[in-house]
This record gives C-alpha cells, structure tokens and sequence, in this order.
C-alpha cells in the first residue's frame, strides 16, 4: 500500500510538472508570437495592448510594459481620425480612454506619479464624452487618487511637506 501511495504521488508529482512547463512554454511563444506579429506590423493595436497588458499583468514588469501601451494609444489615436461612423468614433474613444487609463496605472506602478496623473485625466475627459453614466469614470478617478497618494509620499520623504499635503488633497478629492 505504501509503495503504491509513493508511486501515486510521483505520478502526481510529474504531472504537475509537465502541465507547469507547458504553460511557461505557452507564454513564452505567445510572447515570442506577438513581438513577432509587431514587428510585421507595426500597426497592429491588438499586439500592441496584448504585450503591454502581458508584461504589467502576467510578469509584473510596468516597465517593460509602458512602450507596448503607448503605442496602442498612439495607434487608436491614428485610428480615430479615419473613423467617420459616430458610433465607431464612441467606441474607439472608449477604448482609447481603457488605454490612457491603463498606461496610467503601469505609469504610477512605473515610479512615474505626474504622467499617471495626466493620464488618468484625460481618460476621464475621453471617457465623459463617451459614457453617460460614468460607472467608468469612478475607477479612473480610484486609479489618479492612488497616483496623488503615491506621489505624496515621495514628497513626504523628500521633506516637502506643502506638497505632502497638496498631493494628499488631491488624492481625498479623488477617492
């Protein structure tokens, strides 16, 4: 009975293995597939937001991020302006407002607190002109308060105080 349990767990044991190794494979070569599919086309928005969200989400590198989301910015931006059917152009300025708010939230996980703001300022702008009811609009204003909490306490340790407190305002007013 015992030798059977211990064959049993070892059965386990390399199962798991091999279903873990699987999927590190499976991500590596969808990583692989998308930087591959940009660099056939660089105009690819969906390669673009899938890398981005990849390396802020799966790996946890906001660095590595940032330059796959500006680009689907950039591109949707070129996408908006040959959209000609109103109910396109509101649902590209929408997405464009998930991408700006995103970008902001890998920008203030970046270190980078006064671009995040910006960011989620004008995914808020973009975002009022697109959804009446403004459910949306209530996370982005979550996401700039986080990036105001975070900015205020770098200036804590840098000793600015007035700017503690300005950016600890800013933070409440945003929450």
């Amino acid at each position: 009975a015992r030798k059977a349990l211990t064959a049993l767990a070892a059965i386990i044991v390399v199962f798991f293995c091999a279903v873990t190794r699987q999927r590190v494979r499976a991500w590596h070569e969808t990583e692989t597939l998308f930087i591959d599919t940009l660099r056939k086309d660089p105009a690819n928005i969906f390669a673009a937001k899938t890398l981005g969200r990849y390396y802020s989400v799966i790996i946890s590198t906001p660095q590595r991020a940032v330059p796959y989301i500006e680009k689907s910015v950039q591109l949707t931006e070129e996408r908006i302006g040959g959209v000609t059917m109103p109910s396109l152009v509101r649902f590209e300025r929408h997405n464009l407002a998930e991408l700006r708010n995103t970008l902001g939230i890998v920008s203030r996980e970046s270190g980078q607190y006064e671009k995040a703001i910006a960011l989620h300022e004008s995914a808020i702008a973009e975002m009022s002109n697109t959804e009446p009811d403004g459910s949306r609009t209530a996370d982005y204003y979550f996401q700039m308060g986080l990036a105001y909490d975070k900015m205020g306490d770098l200036r804590k340790k840098a000793g600015d105080e007035p700017g503690y407190v300005a950016a600890l305002e800013q933070a409440l007013s945003c929450y």
